[in-house]
């Protein structure tokens, strides 16, 4: 997260999944709950979404197009990535400061999302590591 608050820089790196790759996201919740999509990661040809992607979305085979197991996404997320999300208060783009806050309070998570696993194969919770921001 930048210094501002304005955008979301990430590298996501894949490697070794069992099953081919549809997409991933980030999530709004604890380690314990499961919760909403609120900011695309990478997408696919393959991918039945349960919502639509924002235009800028990445493909989750990026780098290689032909390995859909192992790979690097990167991207920039703004306001105009948010995803809509009324059970979690979150409205859509308007609300990226309070995404922003979820994020950094340790209330995200991302889910990659694969062809036999699809509710997702690897979870990770995002934690803030210090101040923040990367000092941009």
């Amino acid at each position: 997260i930048n210094r501002e608050g304005t955008e979301i820089d990430y590298v996501l790196t894949l490697k070794d999944l069992e099953s081919d790759v549809r997409q991933a996201h980030i999530h709004l919740g604890y380690p314990q709950n499961a919760g909403n999509i609120v900011l695309w990661l990478c997408d696919s040809a393959a991918a039945p979404l349960p919502v639509s992607p924002v235009e800028s979305t990445p493909l989750c085979v990026q780098n290689d197009p032909n390995d859909f197991r192992n790979g690097t996404v990167t991207g920039t997320l703004t306001e105009a990535d948010v995803i809509a999300q009324a059970a979690n208060g979150i409205a859509g783009p308007a609300d990226w400061a309070e995404v922003v806050a979820l994020i950094r309070d340790g209330r995200s998570y991302v889910n990659v999302h694969t062809a036999v696993i699809g509710a997702g194969e690897i979870r990770s919770q995002i934690e803030n590591h210090g101040n923040g921001h990367d000092g941009r």
